[in-house]
């Protein structure tokens, strides 16, 4: 008997998978939602395309995707799960991308620098394939909020930068960056309606009420986004991803052990009704 093959690529953590769902879905799926208002009509590249859940949102608007990565694996799947007439796959890594020169407009790299060590030869290879005036936009874990403060450790995270290190390699190989931060968080949002506006501010709620510290964009990211061209930067305001609380990690942690909780109540309940009864015909018995 021949097995359908499953339509879900297995989760290793090197790289984020469609079914796992909470935060770190959160994270991803916004990353491309923000990416895909920038690549509009546009010939693209994702490099490190993982899964390929990503090419395919960008593909929905762009004119042409083509996602890159290293696994072969990975590539195959893309390919038989996401069909689409401007979307293609194709084995390659991030320092020897299987492309063209100046072939793609845009470039999305989500959550792949940290991965090597080589950093400025995936510079070099993404300043190769881009068109003059071309538009990278890159995401990279923030080393002291992300790791350092926290004790976590990636161990398919070889080489992490810190925000100025960031910054400092994309000024290296572009004339313009605008530089964000991306972080989950439980809170107020205070946005504009129908409109974007300039600059944002935060508060810390530990803070309020006693002290009102107006911090300038968004406090200690987790992850460092930045978009980067040698031509004029495209207009970028704010990105808010709303996530209903029942959708959060935690209240799917405390759903899961209210359920474990419900079911070791009940089988403590049945096995005690059951020594009652067996109790109660034993003296009818007698």
């Amino acid at each position: 008997m021949i097995m359908p093959e499953s339509k879900e690529l297995e989760w290793t953590g090197e790289r984020y998978v469609p079914q796992l769902r909470g935060g770190i879905a959160l994270e991803h799926l916004h990353r491309y939602a923000f990416a895909s208002a920038l690549v509009r009509g546009l010939d693209v590249l994702d490099i490190a395309s993982g899964e390929g859940y990503g090419s395919e949102m960008l593909s929905r608007v762009a004119s042409t995707v083509i996602g890159v990565d290293i696994d072969k694996g990975s590539v195959e799947h893309a390919t038989r799960n996401y069909p689409r007439s401007n979307l293609s796959f194709k084995k390659g890594s991030c320092t020897e991308i299987p492309l063209s020169d100046k072939s793609v407009d845009a470039i999305v790299s989500f959550e792949t620098i940290e991965h090597i060590c080589d950093h400025d030869a995936m510079m070099s290879e993404i300043k190769r394939v881009l068109k003059p005036g071309g538009l990278l936009i890159i995401s990279s874990p923030e080393k002291k909020s992300y790791n350092d403060t926290t004790g976590a450790v990636n161990p398919f995270h070889l080489k992490e930068l810190s925000l100025p290190e960031f910054l400092k390699l994309m000024k290296r190989n572009f004339e313009k960056v605008r530089l964000m931060g991306q972080r989950i968080v439980a809170g107020s949002a205070i946005l504009a309606v129908n409109e974007a506006l300039g600059p944002g501010i935060s508060y810390r709620y530990s803070d309020l009420p006693e002290k009102i510290i107006p911090l300038p964009g968004m406090y200690e990211p987790q992850y460092i986004l930045a978009v980067c061209t040698d031509s004029e930067l495209p207009n970028i305001g704010y990105s808010f991803c709303y996530q209903e609380q029942h959708e959060t990690d935690y209240a799917v942690h405390i759903h899961h052990e209210n359920e474990i909780l419900k079911k070791h109540t009940a089988s403590s309940f049945r096995k005690k009704t059951l020594k009652e009864l067996g109790r109660f015909f034993k003296k009818l018995k007698m």
